[in-house]
């Protein structure tokens, strides 16, 4: 499937494929380059799950305007940064108002402040192409859905091989210090090798209070509460790798984590709430200081893409913040 970026009114960038808008070669000059297409570009009738993008700048990106600018404190940075995390939410809110005007049917499922300014709903055709006219829309694109994707194993990259090493801080080269935030289909959090006790609800509880030995936080974003329990299996595998320490030992089995659960039990979810996950990664407290943010994320998952796409920019701008992203 290719990505196609097609230009709409008032500036308004589509980006991916649309039932009914053909093929890339209709839109495109040389499969690529956007050109104009006629407002009537959603089908009237259908109904679409989207990610719309906004021109202002996300929290991070304020942040790194200010830190170029010379801003250096701190204290002075963050407070900036939640005053534009605030700024922008209602901005969100402003803009959910015009859209309810004509379109009261139109649900916010998701909001974005930290590496992107945008939210994700659920529309009709009649409905995004009055969207595509508000002021200081940049972007809007479907929200596709990710999958689980296969990941590697220690012996492949030599990590034992750094155990023995030092690093600037007096440690092993083996996590120590490190927080590593898995997006996936949760974890098992009970499972020794992860620092459980094989008990789920007493690992639960630990997790809740803090008290857990590995694994210090996270969120289920797929049902929206705190139990990001793995039906899966993919994302306690891929922590494993990352991290485990018992029966079997990760890359950085000394590493402790932060457990997003983004994709269901299927294996698979869709792509605003992977960008949810990214920004709580970024901003574990959702408080607009970024300083907190995860050390890794890791994303062993994969679908549809475009480098200007609302994921990559999401993960462009953890990367600016200060993460280093897996994916």
């Amino acid at each position: 499937m290719l990505a196609i970026m097609l230009a709409v009114p008032a500036a308004t960038a589509v980006l991916g494929t649309v039932p009914g808008a053909g093929t890339s070669e209709d839109h495109t000059s040389d499969g690529t380059s956007p050109i104009p297409i006629s407002s009537g570009f959603w089908l009237d009738g259908d109904i679409y799950q989207v990610i719309v993008t906004f021109s202002d700048p996300c929290v991070v990106e304020r942040r790194l305007a200010l830190e170029r600018g010379g801003m250096t404190d701190e204290l002075t940075l963050a407070r900036y940064s939640r005053d534009h995390k605030a700024q922008l939410e209602e901005k969100h809110a402003s803009f959910m108002q015009y859209v309810w005007e004509e379109y009261p049917e139109v649900p916010l499922k998701l909001e974005f402040t930290t590496v992107l300014n945008g939210v994700a709903l659920t529309a009709s055709g009649e409905a995004l192409d009055r969207i595509a006219k508000y002021p200081g829309v940049a972007a809007i694109e479907l929200d596709t859905e990710v999958k689980v994707a296969l990941a590697d194993s220690v012996p492949l990259i030599n990590a034992d091989d750094m155990w023995a090493e030092i690093n600037g801080s007096g440690y092993n080269i083996t996590g120590t210090g490190i927080v590593v935030a898995v997006l996936d289909t949760g974890v098992d959090y009970s499972h020794p090798d992860l620092g459980g006790t094989s008990v789920r609800a007493t690992d639960l509880a630990a997790i809740a209070s803090g008290t857990h030995s590995r694994i210090i936080g996270g969120w289920n974003l797929i049902s929206d509460n705190a139990d990001f329990w793995d039906g899966h299996f993919h994302g306690t595998h891929c922590a494993g790798i990352i991290g485990a320490n018992g029966t079997v030992v990760g890359v950085a089995p000394e590493a402790d984590f932060l457990i997003y659960k983004v994709l269901s039990d299927g294996g698979s979810g869709p792509t605003s709430v992977v960008i949810s996950g990214i920004e709580l990664a970024t901003d574990p407290d959702d408080d607009g200081d970024t300083s907190d943010h995860a050390d890794v994320i890791s994303m062993s998952l994969g679908g549809f893409g475009h480098p200007d796409d609302a994921k990559s920019k999401a993960v462009d701008n953890s990367m600016d913040a200060g993460v280093v992203v897996a994916v």
